[in-house]
Formats: structure tokens, C-alpha cells, sequence
């Protein structure tokens, strides 16, 4: 069976020879003129994926849907991305039966799907949910949102606060930790090391803690490319 990673076109050889290495095809997804230029060719702004089902905006690269239409069994369009606040309306952190987004962001034709399969909705300030959330299975999480740190626990999920600022974005001051992962199986994948992280050693005893292990795509410092979607086929 097919399997891919969606990937940002910035993605470094040594992140896609990595990918490759774990039996993931990489497939870039197009940049986008409608957000900003750091962002135009982030996976997370441009698409949102649960269970076999992948959301995307109207105008994302045919090409790119023809080729992960072979791994996802449904492709929805939904509404147009433009600059904040619409560059974040797909940009949604769901772990397992629980979403956390800025709701009055959240696409339409998302809310409702996720909605009809059992999914709640919790409302937090940041629009950059998916960004801002490193996601461990149906239950654990890593990130660098206060608000969304306090949040998580109402619903029983385990969450790692950490500092912000320390995750590369270029064109930015920084990123976020949730841009700068991935997730397959029991394993969460960073795009490079995590040493010169304050909070390395508490990442990994939280990502042992929770079952899973960690995968670095790169010997560089991570950088935020806007999450990478595994897709299993």
C-alpha cells in the first residue's frame, strides 16, 4: 500500500532522504500566493487530514491531488485561504476525539465532519492551533501555547508545556513545535534535532511516557515547515 509524506518544498534533501528512509514517499505540496510568503508552502495552512478523509482549499495544485487522492479515500475542497485570519481555517490540531482550534476560524466543511464523527471542539485563542500542537497519538501533546496548554487538560489529554522562540521559521522571528513534527504510528517525527531545546530531555521522557518514540529528520536545529502529514494509504 502506498504511503506518503506531504512535505513543504523547503524541505532540506537530508529531511527528504530521512522520509525515504522510513518507507514514506515525499510529495510537496504547492505553494500558496494567497497567504504569506513564509507560509505560502506550509502543508498545515493548506490542508487538514482525519481518518481517511483530506480537506483542502479550492485552489490547491491538482497535480498534488492526484497524488495523494491514491492514499486518502475522500478529498474535500472547502473554503478559500487568504491572509490571517483565513490562512488558519485548516489549521486545526485534533488528537484523537478532541480538536482544539480558534473556532470562529475553523472551515465549515471540517466543523461539520468532525462533528458527525464524534469529535468535540475546544475553543482556544490561537489561531495556529495545528502549528503551535506537536500531537502524540489520541492523547498526549507538546506545545508552547499557555492557553492551550491550560485547555487540554479538561478534556483528560496529557500535555508538555515548553518555551516559545525556540524553533526556526525563516522569515519569521520563530515558529512552533507542532510545524516542526510529524506523526505516523507511535512515533513523532521531528524535522531536525531538538538538543539545543531547553526542554529536550522533558520532550523525550514525554514522548516515552506516552508510548511513542522519536525520529529526527535532520542533524540541523528544527524548523517549522508546517507540519508533515503521514499518510498510511
Amino acid at each position: 500500500m502506498k504511503r506518503i509524506a506531504v512535505i513543504n518544498p523547503d524541505a532540506t534533501e537530508e529531511v527528504r532522504s530521512s522520509i525515504k528512509k522510513l518507507d514514506f514517499e515525499p510529495v510537496e505540496i504547492g505553494r500558496s500566493g494567497a497567504v504569506a510568503a513564509p507560509l505560502s508552502g506550509h502543508p498545515d495552512i493548506q490542508l487538514f487530514i482525519h481518518e481517511n478523509t483530506a480537506f483542502c482549499h479550492p485552489d490547491i495544485s491538482v497535480d498534488f491531488l492526484k497524488k495523494i487522492e491514491g492514499c486518502c479515500g475522500i478529498v474535500i475542497c472547502g473554503t478559500r485561504i487568504g491572509k490571517y485570519p483565513a490562512d488558519t481555517h485548516y489549521n486545526i490540531a485534533c488528537i484523537g476525539r478532541t480538536a482544539l482550534h480558534r473556532t470562529e476560524f475553523t472551515e465549515n466543511t471540517v466543523r461539520g465532519c468532525l462533528e458527525s464523527r464524534g469529535v468535540g471542539f475546544i475553543n482556544v485563542t490561537q489561531g495556529y492551533a495545528k502549528c503551535s500542537t506537536a500531537v502524540l497519538g489520541a492523547r498526549g501533546i507538546i506545545t508552547e501555547d499557555s492557553v492551550i496548554h491550560e485547555k487540554a487538560d479538561s478534556p483528560g489529554l496529557e500535555s508538555l508545556l515548553i518555551a516559545p522562540g525556540n524553533v526556526a521559521l525563516p522569515g519569521y522571528a520563530h515558529g512552533f513545535i507542532g510545524g516542526a513534527t510529524g506523526h505516523y504510528g507511535r512515533s513523532l517525527v521531528f524535522t531536525g534535532c531538538i538538543s539545543h531545546l531547553p526542554e529536550s530531555s522533558a520532550i523525550m521522557d514525554f514522548i516515552e511516557k506516552n508510548g511513542h518514540d522519536a525520529v529526527f529528520l535532520s542533524r540541523e536545529r528544527i524548523t517549522d515547515l508546517g507540519t508533515i502529514f503521514f499518510i498510511n494509504g
